[in-house]
């Protein structure tokens, strides 16, 4: 007699199992985002799941900023902009003085 190989679904159709990943992925979101907070966890259509790391936080990025800053040497200020700043003063003074009441 021969022996009759029955196929399972991911033999059959490795897209039911592509499926089935999704929904179950679907059903868990609430938890995913608890658990993986910073982890993407992409379904590829081989059938695999594949975690990667999601946008940095802000936080991380602001702390980044901070330490860069703390170590800048650069001057952003220098004496044309205080007489620029000493210009600007003195135009708004007499606009004020000006005004009416």
């Amino acid at each position: 007699m021969k022996q009759q190989h029955v196929k399972t679904t991911v033999e059959m159709d490795p897209q039911l199992l592509y499926q089935a990943k999704i929904v179950a992925l679907e059903q868990g979101k609430s938890l995913k985002e608890i658990f993986t907070e910073g982890v993407k966890i992409v379904v590829k259509r081989q059938g695999s799941i594949v975690k990667k790391q999601d946008k940095p936080k802000k936080l991380t990025k602001l702390q980044q900023f901070l330490d860069k800053m703390v170590n800048d040497k650069t001057v952003y200020w220098d004496k044309e902009d205080d007489k620029r700043l000493l210009l600007v003063r003195k135009k708004s003074k007499e606009r004020l003085k000006s005004l009416q009441w």
